[in-house]
């Protein structure tokens, strides 16, 4: 029989708090990711002049959430490997070659230049390989915080 108090919350060991930046870095990935991904398509491909200036306005909040978290490098790992992710299925269903192609390489090209040049790169808190209910509620957070973010800056 499944103990389900421990499945849910976890053992008293995970509720020793962690370093405040790990959550602060956790709940910064989505809307990092979410607004870095709404900027590269609304700047390269624009429905119309206003979504442009959306997507400038994305980058820009984009840019700030990255410069609020601690562990900047990682992030911006995360975020271009994700981007560069979108861009190549985004890529494989459209065919939109002309568009899609310069995000594509740009991000990989960030990529490759942080993998190349920080090999010896270690987090300044202690990663952590259990997820608990508090990491969970900072990722459902920095999710929620990114939609609301993109609709109130929608045109």
């Amino acid at each position: 029989m499944p103990d389900w108090n421990r499945i849910l919350v976890g053992d008293r060991a995970d509720w020793v708090p962690r370093n405040i930046n790990y959550y602060r870095d956790i709940f910064l990935l989505f809307p990092v990711c979410g607004l870095s991904l709404a900027a590269i398509f609304n700047i390269f491909t624009p429905e119309s002049p206003a979504y442009r200036v959306y997507g400038f306005k994305a980058a820009a909040c984009a840019i700030v959430a990255l410069l609020l978290a601690n562990e900047r490098l990682a992030l911006l790992l995360a975020v271009n490997l994700w981007i560069a992710l979108r861009t190549a299925i985004v890529l494989a269903v459209t065919l939109n070659w002309r568009m899609l192609v310069m995000p594509l390489i740009i991000s990989l090209g960030v990529v490759f230049v942080i993998l190349r040049n920080r090999e010896d790169w270690r987090a300044s808190y202690r990663s952590f390989p259990k997820m608990n209910i508090l990491s969970v509620c900072a990722a459902v957070a920095g999710v929620g915080a990114a939609g609301l973010i993109l609709s109130w800056l929608k045109p």
